[in-house]
This record gives structure tokens, sequence and C-alpha cells, in this order.
């Protein structure tokens, strides 16, 4: 059987140029009609793509970046049982400005950042990336935190081993069992012991800070 399909190494653009030239001379409508119309199109597609990146940066560095004028407590020294309340906060913030159109047309927030910086910029300086030790436990006032140290760890090499229960021989913890040892273990355990790794990683003491994982997800020293 035939086969029709045909690999076009035209770019997107050049693809959108060559449909428009088509529908005109389908429709006999005159070029200088069809160039205005995509170029109008090119521009109103332009201009919402600008608008929708305005948002989410602003949206970002609203969350993100505080102000002057916020609860000095609240960034500081945010307690646990108060972090229910700060979330409903900027929830009733955030309902009043995502409806304002206003959001879309400047990036507002610009002043709070320095020269030259963006959204990288407020997203790893933020307030709320902090960790808060409380009643023996590890509080983050950003649950997004807390899941980009269980990457670092799945992603970390020579850290996490599992043991041949044939010849007891060691080896690299498969990413399952990783998993299962995220999922199973407490995470102050999990968030100490990794740091205490780290600490000491490029050291002579590196692997004595390693972990080996059962195959129940239980780790225990190397």
């Amino acid at each position: 059987m035939e086969d029709n399909h045909k690999t076009s190494y035209l770019s997107r653009c050049q693809e959108m140029k060559k449909c428009y030239i088509q529908l005109g001379k389908r429709y006999n409508i005159p070029y200088d009609l069809i160039k205005y119309i995509y170029n109008h199109t090119r521009k109103i597609s332009t201009n919402e793509m600008k608008k929708l990146i305005i948002y989410h940066n602003n949206m970002i560095m609203f969350k993100l970046i505080t102000s002057p004028f916020d609860q000095y407590d609240r960034i500081e020294y945010n307690k646990y049982d108060k972090q229910i309340e700060r979330i409903r906060t900027w929830k009733k913030k955030y309902d009043y400005i995502n409806g304002w159109d206003g959001f879309n047309n400047d990036i507002l927030f610009q002043y709070r950042i320095p020269d030259g910086k963006g959204c990288e910029w407020a997203i790893n300086k933020s307030p709320i990336r902090k960790v808060i030790y409380k009643d023996d436990n590890y509080i983050f006032l950003d649950i997004r935190e807390k899941i980009i140290i269980e990457l670092k760890i799945l992603s970390e090499e020579n850290y996490l081993w599992e043991r041949n229960e044939v010849d007891g021989s060691l080896t690299p913890a498969k990413i399952k069992l990783k998993i299962k040892y995220l999922n199973k273990s407490p995470f102050n355990e999990i968030y100490e012991d990794y740091d205490d790794f780290l600490t000491h990683k490029g050291t002579e003491e590196q692997y004595i800070h390693c972990l080996v994982i059962d195959r129940f997800g239980e780790a225990s020293g190397l």
C-alpha cells in the first residue's frame, strides 16, 4: 500500500504561510488581503502570548516575593497553625487579582528584584522556601520544596544502595526501591540522613553516611 504521508521540512511559520497562500488561491482572495490577514492574525497571537507570559510572571512573583508591608512574623517566623490562614489570605488576593486585566499588561513586581534578574531569582530567594523545625518535625512553607528534595534524593548517585540477598554484594538502589524508601520512611529521618550525607559528600567519610535499603523500603547505615 502506497504511503501518502510526506515529511515537511518547512518550519511551523512557513507551513502557516503556505496554508494562507493555498487558501487564497482556492477562494481567489487577493494576495495583499491574504498577507494582511496573516500579519494581523500573527500580531494578535503574539500579543496574546506576551500577555500570558506577563500574567504568569506576575503570578509567580506575587506568590514568592513578599512586600515590605507584609506582616513580618508571617514571613520569618511563620508557624504551622497560621499556615492555613496565610493560604486563605493569599487565595483571597489571588481571586481578586485574577479577574483584573492589569495583571496581563505589565510586570508589576519588577521593582522588587535586582536589575537583570527575573523569575528564577524570585524562586531561589523566596522566603517561603524556608524549612521550619517545630515540635520535632520539619515543616515546609511550600510543599514543592519537599518534592524538590525528594527528586534530588532520587537522582543522587552513590547514596542509596541495595544488597543482593544471595551473595551480599551492594549495588546502587533501583528507582522503584528508592521511591518505596521515600514513601515508607518518616520524612524527618529522610531529611536528616540526606543532609548528613551532603555534609560529608566528596570527603573520605562519604560512604559511611550512605544508606542500604531492604526490600521493604527501610534503610540502614552502609
